[in-house]
């Protein structure tokens, strides 16, 4: 599981190396991406919180509904019910840093102008 990990995280490191290098010479590009960056985002977080209200509904997340499984389908279980903990706040976390930054990039624009 790992070495997939590493397949995919190399190429994706490489491809945010490159945009850490282009960017700042395109000047207006960071801001679409930051753009596109908040809408994808926000998406995600909506559609994990609607999948967590309905996980948790159905009573899937409950301690005493995981317990009563043993092998590979608990470890399903709570390995699902920590992601739909630890995702949303990440999500979220992601759109609070590309608000803050197309919020306060115009007041530092105007402050250094």
């Amino acid at each position: 599981m790992a070495f997939i990990s590493l397949l995919i995280l190399c190429p994706l490191m490489l491809g945010v190396l490159f945009l850490i290098l282009l960017l700042p010479a395109l000047g207006w590009a960071l801001n679409v991406v930051a753009w596109f960056l908040l809408a994808v985002n926000l998406a995600l977080l909506i559609l994990l919180l609607i999948l967590r209200s309905k996980w948790k509904g159905t009573g899937r997340q409950d301690p005493v509904y995981i317990d009563r499984f043993t092998g590979w389908r608990r470890a399903g279980l709570l390995a699902v019910k920590y992601l739909l903990l630890l995702a949303p706040i990440w999500e979220g976390t992601v759109v609070a840093l590309c608000t803050l930054y197309l919020a306060v990039q115009p007041i530092q624009r105007f402050l250094l102008a």
